[in-house]
């Protein structure tokens, strides 16, 4: 029988390094990719949010469009796991 490895150990590590790694991600998406966030979709509703109150429709393009993708990613993710398992 294995021994699981030290899981208290594994959860302080990626308690530091995973929020670390989205961050990252979310400042160089919003960077490069035309001001959405990758990583969060509440900072994308945010900013979708701020250009419709602004009357920016050219937003639904950038940040709208992320939410519906984000969705397909989602559902596709639970299909490939179901399949997996």
């Amino acid at each position: 029988m294995n021994t699981p490895p030290d899981s208290d150990g594994h959860l302080r590590v990626h308690a530091r390094v995973l929020p670390f790694v989205a961050g990252f991600l979310d400042a160089v998406g919003f960077l490069a990719l035309l001001r959405v966030f990758v990583a969060h979709m509440t900072g994308t509703t945010v900013v979708l949010g701020i250009g419709l109150g602004r009357g920016d429709w050219s937003v639904l393009l950038s940040s709208g469009m992320a939410i519906p993708f984000f969705l397909i990613g989602v559902v596709a993710g639970l299909e490939i796991n179901r399949r997996c398992i």
